[in-house]
């Protein structure tokens, strides 16, 4: 069972976290432009409290997995990684309970590997992405490499081997 815990800074001063459990589902709604995703907090009766994603993104049900990775994309927001089915998802810039946009990467292999977390860990001011491969539980590492505008990382260096700073298929 996967349990991550992200704690995040949607803009408006107060720290929030989004957590993937057995105790919290995920219900949708379709606004006229948005879709609206409400993310249900059974302990000590909280209401429930909406993420808004943009209308291209998957639909909340679908993804089996969601990692915050910080701000990956350099426009201050927390951005994170999504897995459905083969598909891997970039979701960037949230803000207030709002994802601007959402960036289908790659569709391939994605089901057999589990994301462990995404961000700068080489120290090279670069976001990388640690997975873990399926059966034999090894940890692989995609080192990222800086974007067109050398603001964030370019979101295809992750997402696959052959893009990655070290160019290997993994």
């Amino acid at each position: 069972m996967r349990v991550p815990l992200v704690e995040l800074h949607g803009g408006e001063g107060v720290v929030e976290f989004m957590l993937e459990s057995l105790t919290v589902r995920l219900h949708t709604a379709r606004p006229a432009s948005m879709m609206a995703t409400r993310l249900v907090r059974r302990s000590h009766g909280q209401a429930r409290r909406k993420i808004i994603l943009p209308t291209d993104a998957p639909s909340p049900a679908s993804m089996d997995q969601i990692v915050a990775a910080g701000d990956i994309t350099g426009d201050g927001k927390t951005d994170f990684f999504a897995l459905v089915g083969t598909v891997l998802w970039a979701l960037i810039g949230y803000h207030g309970a709002i994802i601007s946009s959402a960036t289908r990467l790659m569709a391939t292999l994605w089901d057999e590997r589990d994301l462990l977390t995404g961000g700068d860990v080489t120290g090279d001011v670069v976001a990388d992405l640690i997975y873990r491969t399926a059966p034999d539980a090894t940890l692989r590492l995609r080192k990222g490499i800086t974007n067109a505008s050398g603001s964030g990382v370019d979101l295809n260096s992750p997402a696959s081997g052959a893009n990655s700073a070290d160019g290997t298929a993994s």
